[in-house]
């Protein structure tokens, strides 16, 4: 089986690797003014066009017990259905090296 792993980032870079502790950084964003104002902004936004597409469906509530009760049963049998999508990957046709190469590639290689 391939483990895809986590994706990796450059040390200092971004926030995923942030020199200082989680809790001094996170109070020192709680009082950066500008940065609430923006979250509360982007989450006002977010949940008005939440709003407005579930008020469009008026079976909203079947549809979302719907979607937890598939995904309470994949989650439940993620192992079997990891096995059966192992079995079926192993009974496709293996691309040779031509085809596995993007458009680019194929055509550098065909000139």
């Amino acid at each position: 089986m391939t483990f895809l792993g986590m994706p990796g980032a450059t040390p200092g870079v971004g926030q995923l690797r942030e020199e200082r502790p989680f809790p001094d950084a996170a109070r020192d964003a709680l009082g950066n003014r500008q940065l609430r104002a923006n979250l509360a902004n982007a989450t006002a936004t977010i949940r008005g066009k939440r709003e407005g597409v579930v008020a469009e469906l008026p079976d909203w509530p079947q549809l979302r017990a719907a979607g937890a009760a598939i995904k309470d049963d994949v989650l439940a049998n993620l192992d079997t259905y990891l096995v059966e999508l192992e079995v079926f990957l192993q009974l496709l046709p293996r691309p040779s090296t031509g085809e596995r190469m993007n458009p680019a590639a194929r055509r550098r290689a065909q000139s």
